[in-house]
């Protein structure tokens, strides 16, 4: 088995739809890698290859750092098929460090279990831990699942009108305003407004993997709740949201998620993920708190780990990041 680079984006997609993990399968489809191009990356992809087979799949970030730090992102990857072994993934995930003539490769595994115990371990990027509902559980199963405060709100959120509704790519600008005051009030760093719109244009599942769309809460002809979220391979995915600072009181991000999990099931996915939740950190309370207040299952993958192939670059790279971020940045 090698690592080969591959340029066939069908190929690629079908075995991810085919073998990618319940939570962030994504982060590693053509589409977000077209995105990420779109935003100034440089990607790279190889294919783990057994007698013409495909085995496995990385998608890599090239990132370059101050003092010549040189490194490969895997966002939730390398996925590989389900017939290779751990310790074959981690054999081969070391091996494609190698191939990248870096200083290190910095990845996160694909599964769901626990921590690894002899890596590098990193802070972690994308969630580790997230929430996920089973939709080929029936309507009254999923309601009857959630904590009564949220069912309570849902039915609030009808009866008041709040209306439901997908938006275009490019009717984004007309809810940005609700990202900013979002992010103001919560406390928390936004991307440029930019940004989001090439995720909406770049992720369209043109090429059979990853797609986005914008949902929109609004009452009394006012938008005052928003959401981004992505389709793959059987799992609709709760990227980001905002609200208003008006109209709260009619609980109108209750409904939004409600009627995107009715559509998701209707459409015969699998499941939902809310895509990150946090027992630890204080500033996650809110939303993880209203994020199981629908039920589902907690599942948790693994985390960040580093492969270091440079120890003296990666000595200096984590030296570097301590002084400028504080001991938990790497």
């Amino acid at each position: 088995m090698e690592w080969l680079p591959w340029e066939h984006a069908q190929l690629w997609n079908a075995f991810l739809i085919q073998n990618g993990p319940r939570s962030g399968a994504f982060l590693q489809s053509w589409e977000w890698g077209k995105y990420r191009e779109a935003l100034g990356d440089r990607i790279v992809r190889y294919a783990f290859v057994k007698e013409g087979e495909i085995k496995g799949v990385a998608m890599l970030v090239e990132i370059e750092r101050p003092l010549g730090i040189h490194f490969v992102y895997c966002p939730r990857g390398p996925v590989f098929s389900s017939d290779i072994s751990t310790v074959e993934r981690l054999a081969a995930t070391r091996l494609l460090g190698s191939l990248c003539h870096m200083d290190f490769l910095r990845f996160e595994p694909a599964w769901e279990g626990e921590r690894l115990k002899k890596e590098h371990q990193s802070p972690a990027i994308q969630p580790p831990d997230t929430l996920i509902l089973d939709l080929t559980q029936f309507e009254e199963t999923l309601l009857s699942a959630m904590h009564h405060k949220t069912r309570y709100n849902i039915r609030l959120a009808e009866r008041k009108g709040v209306l439901i509704e997908r938006k275009k790519s490019e009717e984004w600008k007309d809810v940005w305003s609700l990202f900013e005051e979002t992010a103001k009030r919560d406390g928390f760093r936004l991307h440029p407004c930019e940004h989001y719109q090439k995720l909406l244009e770049c992720v369209n599942g043109s090429l059979g993997g990853a797609c986005t769309h914008l949902v929109t809460a609004s009452f009394e002809g006012t938008s005052i709740a928003a959401a981004l979220f992505v389709d793959i391979a059987g799992t609709r995915t709760y990227l980001h949201g905002a609200t208003s600072n008006l109209y709260r009181e009619v609980m109108a991000p209750y409904l939004l998620h409600w009627q995107e999990i009715m559509e998701a099931k209707k459409s015969a996915m699998g499941w939902y993920d809310f895509w990150g939740i946090s027992h630890t950190h204080p500033s996650w309370a809110g939303f993880t708190r209203f994020k199981k207040g629908f039920g589902g299952e907690e599942v948790h993958y693994p985390g960040t780990y580093d492969f270091i192939m440079d120890y003296p670059k990666y000595f200096l790279y984590a030296v570097s990041r301590r002084l400028i971020y504080g001991r938990r940045h790497r």
